[in-house]
């Protein structure tokens, strides 16, 4: 189960890194967000594999995050509880904890500077055919 939590706990990571706009050279942030500029520049990130799906599925419908006056913070537990209200899901706990902890690493990956992916670097994070085109 560890393994697992730590693919959901990854892609979300991954999927925070993706939606962050990084900083230029000139400290200015750039025009658009990670993920845009891979698929202007012709790339496709590749997809993470994750044995628990569901999971980043439900953190994506829930939202990664939440935003607050000039960021981004991780979700809380009554918000997380008051989707489950709302669509009728019933979560375990340790599913709990780990949209939780899902949260927490998207927000991780949304604020990192690296412009090294999470998982990888770079070279085997995109779709090598895409960027050599």
């Amino acid at each position: 189960m560890a393994e697992w939590h730590g693919e959901v706990i990854l892609a979300a990571k991954q999927m925070g890194w993706l939606s962050s706009t990084p900083k230029e050279a000139d400290g200015q942030l750039a025009k658009h967000t990670r993920l845009k500029t891979i698929e202007l520049n012709g790339g496709t990130p590749r997809q993470l594999p994750v044995t628990l799906q569901y999971l980043v599925d439900y953190l994506q419908e829930l939202g990664c995050c939440t935003p607050v006056g000039m960021g981004v913070v991780a979700i809380s537990a009554t918000e997380l509880h008051a989707w489950q209200s709302v669509t009728g899901i019933a979560l375990s706990s340790w599913e709990v904890r780990t949209l939780l902890g899902a949260s927490k690493a998207f927000v991780d990956g949304y604020y990192s500077e690296s412009s090294t992916p999470p998982c990888g670097n770079s070279d085997d994070f995109y779709e090598q055919a895409a960027l050599d085109a």
